[in-house]
């Protein structure tokens, strides 16, 4: 389902711009990144960290991965990039663009065309 196919005022209250998702005149190009990182550490802390995140649901003090200050592994030639498109603007809402509103999106290579999702 398109957005643009539902009802406005529910739209709008989830904080979508009908105006700018609407626009003909535009594409939202997106691109999809894979990175990769990496970080050196003790095999005592690594234990900690394991046992901190175990530990997220009975404690306060909550601890997730991406707290961690991780560093480029310094290739770029292993990244994956991909891209799609959706039409009008639809900054507003480009997760649930990605998400599920759009059924037919492709995920393109750098090197081919890119398909306006539908």
């Amino acid at each position: 389902m398109n957005p643009t196919e539902i009802h406005p005022p529910f739209v709008l209250n989830l904080g979508y711009d009908l105006n700018e998702m609407n626009d003909s005149e535009k594409v939202t190009l997106v691109r999809r990144r894979v990175v990769y990182e990496e970080l050196v550490m003790s095999v005592d802390k690594f234990e900690k960290m394991n046992e901190k995140i175990k530990n997220n649901i009975e404690s306060d003090d909550e601890f997730y991965l991406n707290n961690l200050e991780m560093e480029h592994i310094g290739f770029t030639d292993i990244e994956e990039t991909y891209y799609t498109a959706f039409p009008g603007d639809v900054t507003s809402f480009t997760d649930d663009a990605i998400s599920f509103w759009y059924e037919n999106k492709k995920w393109t290579d750098p090197y081919e065309p890119v398909e306006i999702s539908s």
